[in-house]
């Protein structure tokens, strides 16, 4: 099992256990590696997380060595600031939901298989999120359920759960370029979609 975790607050924290759960090693990272994201991914058998630099609010995607040593930076991405959630679509590509408090928008960016960004499209959220975001990411305050993921079948869509238009929102959004398709809203930070699974065709478990 490979399991992360958020240790004092907000330090990237890794543990390899054997197929009994016994430990075989554990790894907590270096400053600036902060704010794990929620998530192991996996991509043509190669294992990737992704975390926020401390100083300059950018995201990396670090890929794991499973025999423990430090994980190495795959890919950065100075441009996407405060990371909130991520996944990965059929294709191999990966969904990162972040946010830009100099236009106080949450960004969507489509990183394809040779981790560089296809497209960005930013969602105006119209009111400043910081401190609430702040809190969220340091684990001091209310923790929120950001998440991003695709459409199952032909994944001419995707989604994203995050703040527009006031609002924590489940976007959905064309794969083609990120244009807003439309959302659910919910009730600013306090009522809000909490997960959702997409089913066949264009039905969701919500």
């Amino acid at each position: 099992y490979l399991m992360l975790a958020a240790k004092d607050d907000w330090q990237v924290y890794l543990l390899k256990t054997d197929t009994n759960g016994d430990p075989e090693w554990e790894l907590t990272l270096p400053e600036p590696y902060v704010n794990p994201l929620a998530g192991i991914i996996d991509i043509g058998g190669q294992y990737y997380i992704s975390c926020m630099d401390e100083l300059t609010l950018g995201t990396y995607l670090l890929h794991i060595d499973l025999q423990g040593t430090q994980p190495q930076i795959a890919a950065s991405f100075p441009n996407i600031t405060y990371p909130l959630a991520f996944s990965t679509t059929k294709g191999g590509h990966i969904l990162m939901q972040g946010y830009d408090r100099g236009s106080r928008s949450t960004t969507l960016t489509k990183i394809n298989a040779g981790f560089t960004a296809e497209w960005q499209q930013r969602y105006e959220v119209l009111e400043d999120k910081e401190e609430l975001l702040i809190r969220h990411l340091t684990r001091t305050g209310q923790r929120l359920p950001f998440f991003t993921g695709a459409q199952q079948a032909d994944a001419n869509y995707y989604y994203f759960n995050g703040f527009v238009n006031f609002t924590l929102s489940l976007t959905f959004v064309n794969a083609a370029d990120g244009a807003l398709l439309g959302n659910i809203q919910g009730y600013r930070d306090q009522g809000y979609m909490s997960a959702s699974f997409p089913l066949q065709g264009n039905t969701f478990a919500l």
